[in-house]
């Protein structure tokens, strides 16, 4: 039933980027440098973004479009003290970019950088929901950078002998009713009690509850072509 549990779990989790699972992480860039881990992250970790109106694309072409003059912009911003000038954001690059214009400029350093990738560390060597995902800027930096990330954090699977996930949270921060349903489902589905015609419908009824949970998050938190459209 734990591994039923688990399964469920992770795909209420991975169903949107519930508030519940935002966590800002504050990552410091060495001075010559241009990466280092997210301490707390996990394997499944995503960056959380929001729709900035009029952001237009001149500067970086590499946000997602959905107006000429609007784009989508992840929560990545250089905070580093003192400042003049507030948060600075950084613009999303591919990583593979990244990593070549790094290379390519024999990694020239500036002080401030302007740009960001998001990677995995170790991701096929280490236990399960535990690997740390790594932060990538560009170009390297000559003096030490703080960078806040903020990030949806799913929680690592729960253990048997501890009944808590890898951080020793006992409680489940994404909404339970999805999972008790799936949890009927997948339990009946084992019995053999959901053979037949009739077998779609308790995975029918779980589909529409987690459906029905996305929907309320997504008007939560505003849905990011509506707020772009106004």
């Amino acid at each position: 039933m734990l591994e039923f549990f688990n399964e469920v779990k992770q795909e209420v989790e991975d169903a949107i980027n519930w508030r519940s699972l935002w966590q800002t992480f504050t990552v410091t860039i060495p001075a010559g440098s241009y990466y280092a881990a997210i301490t707390g992250s996990n394997e499944r970790s995503r960056v959380v973004r929001a729709p900035v109106k009029g952001g237009g694309m001149s500067q970086a072409g590499y946000a997602p479009a959905i107006m000429g003059s609007d784009k989508v912009v992840a929560l990545v911003f250089d905070t580093t003290s003192p400042t003049t000038s507030g948060q600075f954001p950084l613009y999303e690059m591919p990583l593979p970019l990244l990593l070549f214009n790094v290379q390519n400029t024999n990694q020239q350093q500036v002080q401030q950088p302007q740009f960001f990738s998001i990677g995995q560390g170790n991701a096929d060597n280490g236990q399960a929901n535990t690997d740390t995902m790594v932060l990538y800027v560009y170009p390297p930096v000559n003096t030490p950078r703080t960078v806040t990330v903020t990030m949806a954090v799913p929680q690592g699977d729960f253990s048997a002998s501890t009944m808590a996930d890898p951080n020793g949270q006992t409680d489940v921060t994404v909404p339970n009713y999805p999972i008790i349903m799936g949890l009927q489902w997948m339990a009946r589905e084992e019995r053999g009690e959901e053979l037949g015609p009739s077998s779609a419908y308790t995975e029918e009824k779980y589909r529409e509850v987690l459906d029905d949970a996305v929907s309320i998050e997504n008007v939560e938190q505003g849905n990011n072509l509506d707020l772009m459209l106004i």
